[in-house]
Formats: C-alpha cells, sequence, structure tokens
C-alpha cells in the first residue's frame, strides 16, 4: 500500500510513502519545503520505499523551465523512485533531455528505493 502522508507511526502498515508534492509557487520558500518534505518522509519511513513524488512539480501553472529543473536537479541523489507527472515536453528539448538523462541515470544505477534511516 501506498501512503501519502509520512508518519512514523503508520508507515510501518505501508509499502511505500510518497513525498508530498509541492506547490512551486515564489510567494514562499519552495525549495525548502521540498528539501523538508523530502527528509520527513524519509525519516518516517525507515525501511519502506520512498515515492519521489512529481518531480519537476505537478502545477503547469506555476512550473516553468527553470523551476521544473530546479527541483528535478533537488532530487537527482535521493533514496526513492522517480514519479514524473508532467510531461517535460510541455516546457521544451533541454527539460525533455535533462528528464531523460535524470531517468536512464535512475534505471542504470543502484535504484536505492528503501529509506536506510536508523539502519
Amino acid at each position: 500500500m501506498e501512503f501519502h502522508v509520512p508518519d512514523i507511526f503508520f508507515t510501518r502498515y505501508t509499502d511505500v510513502t510518497r513525498t508530498n508534492d509541492v506547490w512551486l509557487n515564489d510567494q514562499y520558500d519552495w525549495p525548502a519545503r521540498v528539501k523538508t518534505h523530502y527528509e520527513i518522509t524519509y525519516k518516517s519511513s525507515p525501511g519502506r520505499a520512498i515515492n519521489l513524488d512529481h518531480v519537476g512539480g505537478n502545477d503547469t501553472g506555476a512550473i516553468t523551465e527553470a523551476k521544473f529543473l530546479k527541483h528535478l536537479d533537488m532530487y537527482k541523489s535521493k533514496i526513492g523512485y522517480p514519479m514524473v507527472s508532467v510531461l517535460p515536453s510541455h516546457f521544451g528539448s533541454k527539460v525533455v533531455d535533462r528528464t531523460g538523462d535524470f531517468l536512464w541515470e535512475y534505471h542504470k544505477g543502484a535504484r536505492k528505493i528503501v529509506s536506510d534511516f536508523w539502519s
């Protein structure tokens, strides 16, 4: 079962915990929220898979090429498996190429998806 809320008391009954999607809005420090959401998910889900939810964002009204790429880069070395919601072609070839590279690197790499916090 995949769970959207990283709760240390409930995740032991789940298989996967999703990082919360973050509205990439410039009115608040969205990069800090991305980092915080990941950290909470990672620490709340020891021994559980992590879904890196909405890589690049999921709100086409708020996402720009720069925000998509920044969000993508924030997940590059993180434990978890990537899930892309908005097709990169919405933003152009640069985003398509960087997203493709990101996904190929993940595919060819260790594919470490399980939180090793407390290991």
